[in-house]
């Protein structure tokens, strides 16, 4: 059995410029507005620490500095030193995703947050869907009752009837508290 099997990777969504949130496409050169951007910014480096991977001092600390006078482009170019990826969602619904600066660092037996900076310029609201051919159960599906009780009715692992021992990531977004 694959020893990468137990990895575990939320991905935090940065909410900013034409959030998944958002209805309305932004232009690229209008900065959102900074209460709602610097609320989803505490949010997000709230819930890094409750994940136990707080962001460095030289990120968090100018963000949360209530002397300190930054403009929303000041504040997404710090927190993008943190990003993982970007996730581009043009006009007609298209994904691009980039490497951004950020460092990714898996560990083994564990799990590592990640952040992933949506850029949604379309009107979709869609939720987002981690996929990987590496993800999925490394046995044979689950019996009914196991999926309940871990709330995994979604994930279909009841109809999977073939293990595959070469899949070693889980990958999910976090989407609960302090997130929402």
């Amino acid at each position: 059995m694959n020893q990468f099997r137990n990895i575990l990777i939320p991905f935090l969504i940065s909410l900013s410029l034409g959030s998944i949130s958002s209805t309305l496409a932004q232009d690229e050169s209008e900065s959102p507005a900074f209460q709602p951007l610097h609320s989803n910014i505490e949010r997000v480096l709230e819930t890094m620490r409750f994940l136990g991977a707080p962001l460095p001092d030289s990120i968090s600390v100018p963000i949360l500095s209530p002397s300190s006078k930054r403009s929303s482009d000041e504040i997404q170019s710090l927190i993008d030193q943190a990003v993982a990826f970007f996730v581009d969602l043009n006009p007609e619904v298209r994904v691009k995703v980039q490497k951004a600066p950020g460092p990714i660092r898996l560990q083994q037996g564990g799990f590592t947050p990640l952040l992933v900076k949506i850029r949604n310029q379309s009107t979709s609201t869609e939720s987002l869907r981690i996929l990987s051919p590496e993800s999925g159960p490394v046995y044979a599906g689950m019996s009914e009752l196991s999926a309940v009780r871990m709330q995994r009715q979604s994930k279909g692992e009841t109809k999977i009837d073939k293990a595959d021992s070469h899949r070693f990531l889980e990958a999910s977004i976090y989407n609960r508290h302090p997130m929402t």
